[in-house]
């Protein structure tokens, strides 16, 4: 995948609203993608982490955003049916996208391990970057999106 449709992916991601992606998480699995490759690509190393640590990371987020968040709150768990949906030619899976495929890697079953492709994970980091580097430099770019 080119930078420039990662970039893309990740913006599209980052511009939806908190409470709307809350709302309706199984229609926005690209804030879900969002979310995973943020946590994911933080540590710079590339390490693989368990969807239980990615759901508790994204509540962590919402949270931070006063999302009034519950446990029943599962957006890894909707993400990783929807990718195994996808997978499956039988299903009629519709909001989930190849791009995630060409970006994640998924290990194991339930719980699933989740990690950004090596050939990624420079991409990301980078992308991330110039996200930070944006919400320094410009106060509106911190600004959370309207519903």
């Amino acid at each position: 995948m080119s930078k420039n449709r990662l970039r893309e992916l990740l913006v599209e991601g980052r511009s939806v609203n908190s409470q709307r992606y809350f709302e309706r998480c199984v229609t926005y699995h690209v804030k879900t993608f969002f979310f995973f490759c943020e946590r994911l690509s933080s540590d710079r190393t590339g390490a693989a982490q368990s969807s239980t640590a990615l759901n508790a990371y994204i509540h962590s987020r919402l949270r931070e955003r006063s999302v009034d968040v519950d446990t029943r709150f599962n957006p890894q768990g909707w993400f990783g049916k929807a990718w195994t949906d996808w997978c499956d030619p039988s299903k009629n899976e519709t909001h989930f996208r190849a791009d995630y495929l060409d970006v994640l890697i998924r290990i194991g079953v339930e719980p699933y391990v989740y990690q950004i492709r090596p050939e990624c994970l420079q991409d990301v980091i980078e992308i991330f970057d110039e996200f930070r580097d944006a919400a320094i430099t410009d106060p509106a770019a911190r600004v959370e999106p309207a519903t």
